[in-house]
């Protein structure tokens, strides 16, 4: 998949971003998807907690 990536003075990804269709088979036009991810506050404490199980899913996207 091709993406962007942005990089600061450091060489640290700041931003990524991601463009690229597909097509679901429920239309005959692709979805287009645009996706920018920012990333910063490098080196602050984070508090990161799991997902409770519930919210996980684990299984299989289903195929044609």
């Amino acid at each position: 998949m091709p993406f962007d990536v942005y990089l600061d003075d450091d060489g640290r990804i700041r931003k990524l971003r991601h463009r690229f269709s597909f097509v679901n088979g429920r239309q005959e036009a692709p979805v287009a998807v645009a996706s920018t991810t920012l990333l910063y506050d490098f080196g602050v404490p984070a508090d990161v907690r799991l997902p409770a199980g519930d919210d996980i899913y684990a299984g299989r996207i289903a195929e044609e």
